[in-house]
Protein backbone atom coordinates (compact mmCIF):
# COMPACT_ATOMS: atom_id res chain seq x y z
CA UNK A 1 0.00 0.00 0.00
CA UNK A 2 1.20 3.62 -0.70
CA UNK A 3 2.13 5.77 1.87
CA UNK A 4 -1.59 8.06 1.38
CA UNK A 5 -3.39 4.99 1.20
CA UNK A 6 -1.82 4.03 4.79
CA UNK A 7 -1.82 7.53 6.12
CA UNK A 8 -6.06 8.03 4.81
CA UNK A 9 -6.53 4.81 6.09
CA UNK A 10 -4.81 6.02 9.99
CA UNK A 11 -6.78 9.00 10.07
CA UNK A 12 -10.30 6.85 9.62
CA UNK A 13 -8.84 4.41 11.82
CA UNK A 14 -8.51 7.28 14.77
CA UNK A 15 -11.60 8.48 13.96
CA UNK A 16 -13.20 4.97 14.97
CA UNK A 17 -11.39 4.81 17.98
CA UNK A 18 -12.37 7.77 19.17
CA UNK A 19 -15.98 7.41 18.92
CA UNK A 20 -15.28 4.22 20.30
CA UNK A 21 -13.46 5.09 23.58
CA UNK A 22 -16.59 8.12 23.71
CA UNK A 23 -19.07 4.53 24.26
CA UNK A 24 -16.59 2.85 26.12
CA UNK A 25 -15.97 5.53 28.53
CA UNK A 26 -20.16 6.54 28.88
CA UNK A 27 -20.94 2.68 29.17
CA UNK A 28 -18.14 2.76 32.05
CA UNK A 29 -19.48 5.81 33.60
CA UNK A 30 -23.61 5.99 33.17
CA UNK A 31 -23.92 2.24 33.00
CA UNK A 32 -21.60 0.32 35.28
CA UNK A 33 -21.67 3.55 37.47
CA UNK A 34 -17.41 3.13 37.61
CA UNK A 35 -15.75 5.97 39.67
CA UNK A 36 -13.23 7.31 37.40
CA UNK A 37 -12.34 11.00 36.43
CA UNK A 38 -14.41 10.99 33.29
CA UNK A 39 -13.25 14.54 32.94
CA UNK A 40 -9.52 14.07 32.39
CA UNK A 41 -10.45 11.21 30.16
CA UNK A 42 -12.64 13.14 28.19
CA UNK A 43 -9.87 15.99 28.01
CA UNK A 44 -7.11 13.21 27.07
CA UNK A 45 -9.91 11.61 24.31
CA UNK A 46 -10.08 15.47 22.82
CA UNK A 47 -6.67 15.36 21.50
CA UNK A 48 -7.62 12.36 18.55
CA UNK A 49 -9.96 14.70 17.00
CA UNK A 50 -7.86 17.51 17.47
CA UNK A 51 -4.11 15.95 16.11
CA UNK A 52 -6.32 14.24 13.16
CA UNK A 53 -7.41 17.74 11.76
CA UNK A 54 -3.82 19.11 12.46
CA UNK A 55 -2.19 16.56 10.79
CA UNK A 56 -4.67 16.96 8.08
CA UNK A 57 -3.78 20.76 7.83
CA UNK A 58 -1.21 21.76 4.72
CA UNK A 59 1.02 21.96 7.19
CA UNK A 60 1.56 18.68 8.02
CA UNK A 61 0.80 17.88 4.19
CA UNK A 62 4.49 18.49 3.49
CA UNK A 63 5.88 16.06 6.13
CA UNK A 64 6.45 11.97 5.47
CA UNK A 65 3.34 9.89 6.09
CA UNK A 66 5.24 7.39 7.72
CA UNK A 67 6.58 10.32 10.07
CA UNK A 68 3.01 11.70 10.30
CA UNK A 69 1.49 8.09 11.14
CA UNK A 70 4.13 7.77 13.48
CA UNK A 71 4.02 10.66 15.68
CA UNK A 72 0.13 10.24 16.00
CA UNK A 73 0.89 6.60 17.01
CA UNK A 74 3.09 7.85 19.71
CA UNK A 75 0.35 10.47 20.79
CA UNK A 76 -2.22 7.68 21.02
CA UNK A 77 0.32 5.47 23.16
CA UNK A 78 0.85 8.56 25.70
CA UNK A 79 -2.91 9.55 25.49
CA UNK A 80 -3.80 5.62 25.94
CA UNK A 81 -1.45 5.83 29.12
CA UNK A 82 -3.49 9.08 30.11
CA UNK A 83 -6.60 7.48 30.04
CA UNK A 84 -5.02 3.82 32.18
CA UNK A 85 -3.63 6.19 34.60
CA UNK A 86 -7.08 8.11 35.72
CA UNK A 87 -8.46 4.36 35.44
CA UNK A 88 -7.43 1.72 37.36
CA UNK A 89 -3.73 1.76 35.63
CA UNK A 90 -2.58 -1.71 35.30
CA UNK A 91 -5.52 -3.52 36.28
CA UNK A 92 -7.47 -1.71 33.59
CA UNK A 93 -8.69 -4.74 31.04
CA UNK A 94 -7.74 -1.94 28.13
CA UNK A 95 -3.78 -2.37 29.13
CA UNK A 96 -3.96 -5.01 26.22
CA UNK A 97 -4.68 -2.08 23.50
CA UNK A 98 -1.41 -1.08 23.85
CA UNK A 99 -0.84 -4.16 21.87
CA UNK A 100 -2.60 -2.81 18.84
CA UNK A 101 -0.36 0.02 18.58
CA UNK A 102 2.67 -2.22 18.86
CA UNK A 103 0.61 -4.56 16.02
CA UNK A 104 -0.38 -0.76 14.52
CA UNK A 105 3.28 0.23 14.30
CA UNK A 106 4.39 -3.36 12.99
CA UNK A 107 2.41 -2.79 9.57
CA UNK A 108 2.05 0.75 9.30
CA UNK A 109 5.81 1.84 10.04
CA UNK A 110 9.32 1.11 9.42
CA UNK A 111 11.91 -0.49 11.42
CA UNK A 112 12.91 2.65 13.70
CA UNK A 113 9.30 3.67 14.14
CA UNK A 114 8.64 0.17 14.70
CA UNK A 115 10.61 -0.39 17.78
CA UNK A 116 10.33 3.23 19.47
CA UNK A 117 6.64 2.39 19.56
CA UNK A 118 6.99 -1.16 21.11
CA UNK A 119 9.86 0.38 23.73
CA UNK A 120 7.63 3.25 24.68
CA UNK A 121 4.33 0.81 24.66
CA UNK A 122 6.34 -1.20 27.30
CA UNK A 123 7.27 1.78 29.31
CA UNK A 124 4.39 2.98 29.53
CA UNK A 125 2.39 0.05 30.64
CA UNK A 126 5.13 -0.62 33.29
CA UNK A 127 4.56 3.31 34.13
CA UNK A 128 1.19 2.29 35.15
CA UNK A 129 2.54 -0.22 38.24
CA UNK A 130 4.36 2.74 39.58
CA UNK A 131 1.55 5.17 39.59
CA UNK A 132 -2.16 5.32 38.57
CA UNK A 133 -5.64 6.16 40.24
CA UNK A 134 -6.73 2.90 41.65
CA UNK A 135 -10.72 2.11 40.70
CA UNK A 136 -12.45 0.23 43.68
CA UNK A 137 -14.24 -1.88 40.92
CA UNK A 138 -11.04 -2.99 38.63
CA UNK A 139 -9.21 -3.83 42.12
CA UNK A 140 -9.49 -7.38 43.43
CA UNK A 141 -10.65 -10.83 41.46
CA UNK A 142 -14.05 -12.63 43.27
CA UNK A 143 -13.08 -14.17 46.21
CA UNK A 144 -16.21 -16.57 45.20
CA UNK A 145 -16.71 -18.58 42.22
CA UNK A 146 -17.50 -17.08 39.25
CA UNK A 147 -15.79 -13.93 37.31
CA UNK A 148 -15.29 -10.11 38.37
CA UNK A 149 -16.26 -6.81 36.65
CA UNK A 150 -12.10 -6.83 35.86
CA UNK A 151 -12.24 -9.81 34.52
CA UNK A 152 -14.86 -9.67 32.36
CA UNK A 153 -13.44 -6.30 31.45
CA UNK A 154 -10.10 -8.44 30.71
CA UNK A 155 -11.79 -10.82 28.09
CA UNK A 156 -14.09 -8.39 26.43
CA UNK A 157 -10.85 -5.49 26.29
CA UNK A 158 -8.70 -9.08 24.40
CA UNK A 159 -11.39 -10.14 22.61
CA UNK A 160 -12.00 -6.91 21.01
CA UNK A 161 -8.05 -6.46 20.08
CA UNK A 162 -7.88 -10.16 18.81
CA UNK A 163 -10.61 -9.28 16.40
CA UNK A 164 -9.42 -5.64 15.45
CA UNK A 165 -5.97 -7.14 14.64
CA UNK A 166 -7.12 -9.83 12.55
CA UNK A 167 -9.77 -7.36 10.68
CA UNK A 168 -7.37 -4.48 10.12
CA UNK A 169 -4.24 -6.99 8.97
CA UNK A 170 -6.54 -8.70 6.78
CA UNK A 171 -7.86 -5.39 4.97
CA UNK A 172 -4.17 -4.67 4.66
CA UNK A 173 -2.96 -7.88 3.15
CA UNK A 174 -6.04 -7.40 0.78
CA UNK A 175 -4.97 -4.28 -0.26
CA UNK A 176 -1.08 -5.67 -0.69
CA UNK A 177 -3.26 -8.13 -3.06
CA UNK A 178 -5.16 -5.80 -4.84
CA UNK A 179 -2.12 -3.69 -5.59
CA UNK A 180 -0.02 -7.23 -6.49
CA UNK A 181 -2.57 -7.88 -8.54
CA UNK A 182 -2.78 -4.56 -11.06
CA UNK A 183 0.89 -4.38 -10.77
CA UNK A 184 0.82 -7.92 -12.60
CA UNK A 185 -1.93 -6.65 -15.05
CA UNK A 186 -0.03 -3.49 -16.03
CA UNK A 187 3.19 -5.64 -16.71
CA UNK A 188 1.69 -8.31 -18.38
CA UNK A 189 -0.61 -5.55 -20.60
Amino acid sequence: MSGQILSIWFFKLRWFAFVGQILVLAIAVFYLKLSINWKAISLLLSLIPISNLLMGSKYFKNYSSVNNTGILLLLDTLILTGILYYSGGPSNPFTIVYFLHVVLAAILLNNYWLWLITFLCSSCFASLFFKSVEIHELGHHAHHSGLTLHLYGMLFAFVLVAFLSAYFLNKINSELNNQAKKLLRLENA
